[in-house]
């Protein structure tokens, strides 16, 4: 005789799994399934594999005449620290999205910085 199943359980679980990040490991081959709440220690762990991406991008971004000013990898920090906050509101599922989303946010520490340079030397 067959279980029965529980439509409740089954809902939970596609609920969970709606609510975490999966990210693909590229070459090394491991998938991360990053909670969307409760789990810091995992998000910590994936918003470091950005770190270096990050850091290159942000001083691209600022440029090597307001680097002396304003600290790339103050602004990755700075990043991480906002992505922890409101990763529970990231829509996201993929990757590629999780990756925007960071390139998004900063993007507006790095202008928000730029602007502050700008204001301090006028």
């Amino acid at each position: 005789m067959a279980a029965e199943r529980d439509p409740t359980a089954d809902a939970a679980q596609g609920n969970e799994r709606t609510r975490s990040l999966v990210v693909d490991g590229g070459d090394r081959g491991d998938r991360r399934h990053v909670p969307r709440c409760g789990d810091g220690a995992a998000l910590g762990e994936l918003l470091e594999l950005y770190r270096n991406y990050l850091t290159l991008l942000a001083r691209v971004h600022i440029g090597p005449r307001l680097q002396s000013k304003a600290d790339p990898e103050d602004l990755v920090s700075e990043t991480f620290v906002d992505a922890c906050r409101h990763f529970a509101h990231f829509r996201g599922t993929t990757e590629r999205e999780f990756t925007q989303w960071l390139r998004q946010i900063l993007a507006e520490f790095v202008v928000g910085s730029c602007n502050r340079v700008a204001h301090a030397s006028a």
